[in-house]
């Protein structure tokens, strides 16, 4: 395959942006195009290819537009492309066949700042025959007809499955939308239903009903869907499964040792269940094969790492051959299978970045491989199982040079109670001197955790001046199940306290100077900001909260978690019913006690955390005399998703930083 072809194909779509020089020394104030460098969106998101392994599908952004771009492997050249536009972006898309494209575009609502996704079009790769074949404006009727009448479809959809021996339809799931006020909203408390769709004429064909709302449906390549999981009210995970078609469906009967059982795949031939489940003794997430007619269930790849984060698959038996495991750096596991090989040839090729499968072609033959690290965003790569040749496709954020960016060192931090912690430091400059310190603890926070991989925050923060701090507390993921369920009804100690032993570890390193420390986090880390600076107030200088939340029990009188179907049982699990309990935990309700120069920032419309968190700590803070920094974002949710006010939110909290740390 000619490389250079595709390399001149991407540099024609990128724009022309400057390098910037080694950040070696540090700067006080960055500027709104050195912001916009780091914070921009990537332009290459992904890269999927055909069936047959002829053509190559990529969603490509350009300025504010997001295009879905084919390529004809052979010659390197496009055959097609279409353009999202009004703000929309292509949110999901599958080759349904050799030939044939479906895509999801997503558009921004007024109560929600990350898109939401509408309908189902399809395309062909040279560009003809586009429709709209799911959703609003679809023509309704028999097989043949062709009526005035349109459906109004009101459910969310997604893909399933393409039909190898069935190229014309696809298999989908449709989960019937809630109304509340004037919103229909995916709340997946109805249950969903199974159809074909034709990827050509729109047509739908229902299969089936499944008899759970919480359901997550696996199928085959060939549409035969006989498993899926089903999450309950309490979040607790259960398999169903049946035999064939037709015959009822049951409750899977595995053993309660492997916890939160979630379906991950099946085997072409139908007779495996790839199962991701916690293992008895640790409580690590792995992978299990499971026969169900046997009743037979094998762990396939130890946890002498920790969780699985990630694994790869054989495309002809659709069986695992590899796992990914992050403890701090990545590891992989591998199992006798002739395509582990292929994996090994580019871990040892791309040796000190992560190597993962992101697609391959039906037959196996070609692999979408991509690669990434710490300073690296990533890059795809065409490699051809026959010639052992890995061709250069495209980068994900073009325009960043790996060798300006500032690596990312391991660190492992000992708390109060001797539970050891990990996570990850990025240093502001080579030698490693004292900087001021910002840490940034995550949001989720549960199942969340941190990664070594590139960061475009954190980044940010150290071209700007700062070493940056990230850790694992626990309650977070990818360290058993023990670990994450101690941060359970300690979202305002134990876990915010982990977070200050690993602030303390850090400055008695050397890594900074006691008086030269903030705290920066969103959501679930705009509270651990906030709380952190009650717990440990002559410690950080000042505290940063986005989009956060500040009172727990209102977690569960407002906001989107309390209308989701399993939303209410979560709460109490991670939080408790103890009204008061949680009263203590909430930084505003212990405003008083925080010395830190205080922002914050929010987004009106944010459904996740409303804007009512926002101004409970805003008041909260200045009825304690501590007024803090308060800015709203009109247009954004939870999290600020438009380029030129990600700019603007990155320069106040830069500005912010510099005036109480400054840099050193």
């Amino acid at each position: 395959m000619p490389s250079y072809a595709l390399r001149i194909l991407v540099s024609l779509l990128i724009f022309a942006l400057c390098t910037l020089g080694s950040n070696s020394l540090i700067a006080k104030t960055v500027t709104d195009s050195e912001i916009a460098h780091f914070v921009k969106k990537g332009d290459y998101l992904d890269v999927k290819i055909s069936p047959d392994g002829s053509s190559l599908a990529a969603r490509v952004r350009q300025g504010d537009d997001m295009l879905l771009m084919f390529v004809d492997i052979a010659t390197g050249k496009p055959s097609g492309a279409i353009k999202a536009s009004n703000g929309d972006i292509v949110y999901n898309y599958y080759w349904a066949n050799n030939e044939r494209v479906v895509y999801q575009f997503a558009k921004k609502v007024s109560s929600l700042d990350v898109p939401v996704s509408f309908g189902m079009w399809a395309i062909n790769k040279d560009n003809t025959r586009r429709k709209l074949i799911y959703g609003h404006g679809v023509d309704k009727g028999k097989t043949g007809t062709r009526l005035n009448q349109k459906q109004e479809i009101k459910a969310a959809v997604e893909f399933i499955s393409p039909l190898m021996d069935d190229p014309k339809n696809i298999l989908i799931v449709e989960h019937p939308l809630s109304r509340i006020g004037n919103y229909l909203h995916d709340l997946r408390n109805i249950a969903p239903s199974i159809s074909k769709l034709n990827v050509y004429s729109g047509k739908r064909y229902k299969v089936e009903t499944l008899p759970t709302p919480g359901a997550d449906p696996v199928a085959s390549r060939l549409g035969e869907l006989n498993v899926y999981t089903n999450e309950r009210k309490n979040t607790q995970l259960e398999v169903f499964y049946r035999q064939k078609k037709g015959e009822d469906w049951r409750q899977a009967s595995l053993p309660s040792a492997y916890a939160d059982p979630r379906v991950v795949g099946v085997s072409e031939d139908g007779k495996e269940v790839f199962v991701r489940a916690r293992d008895a003794q640790n409580g690590f997430r792995t992978l299990y094969s499971w026969s169900p007619d046997a009743g037979e269930i094998v762990q396939l790849f130890e946890t002498e790492w920790g969780d699985v984060s990630d694994w790869m698959v054989d495309p002809v038996s659709n069986s695992p051959i590899a796992a990914i495991h992050e403890p701090d750096l990545p590891k992989y596991q591998y199992l006798e299978k002739p395509y582990a090989s292929f994996h090994k040839m580019l871990a040892r090729a791309f040796k000190g970045q992560r190597v993962s499968f992101a697609d391959h072609s039906f037959d196996g033959r070609y692999i979408v491989a991509f690669v990434d690290s710490d300073v690296n965003p990533g890059e795809y790569y065409l490699f051809d199982t026959q010639t052992k040749k890995a061709d250069f496709l495209m980068a994900a954020r073009s325009w960043i040079d790996p060798n300006t960016m500032r690596p990312v060192k391991t660190v492992e931090v000992e708390a109060r109670d001797g539970l050891m912690l990990n996570g990850y430091l990025t240093v502001a400059n080579s030698n490693e001197i004292k900087a001021p310190l910002v840490v940034l603890p995550h949001g989720g926070p549960h199942g969340v955790r941190e990664y070594w991989e590139y960061d475009s925050e954190a980044q940010l923060l150290a071209y700007s001046g700062f070493n940056v701090l990230q850790i694992d507390f626990r309650g977070s993921g990818g360290r058993g199940s023990k670990f994450e369920t101690a941060g359970y009804r300690n979202w305002g100690k134990s876990m915010v306290e982990d977070v200050i032993d690993a602030t303390n570890a850090m400055v008695k390193e050397g890594y900074a100077d006691a008086d030269k420390v903030c705290i920066y986090g969103a959501s679930y880390g705009g509270f651990s900001s906030l709380m952190a600076a009650v717990k440990a107030p002559d410690l950080y200088q000042c505290a940063v909260g986005y989009v956060g939340v500040y009172d727990l029990n209102m977690m569960f009188e407002s906001g989107d978690i309390p209308e989701m179907r399993i939303g209410p049982g979560f709460l109490k699990k991670v939080l408790g019913s103890d009204k008061a309990a949680m009263a203590a935990q909430s930084p505003v309700n212990n405003a008083e006690k925080i010395k830190a120069n205080v922002l914050l920032i929010h987004g009106e419309e944010d459904r996740r955390a409303p804007i009512e968190q926002g101004e409970a700590m805003k008041s909260a803070l200045e009825r304690a005399g501590n007024k803090p920094k308060w800015i709203v974002f009109g247009r954004s949710g939870h999290g600020v998703w438009d380029n030129k006010d990600r700019v603007k939110l990155y320069k106040e909290l830069i500005g912010f930083l510099n005036q109480h740390i400054g840099s050193s």
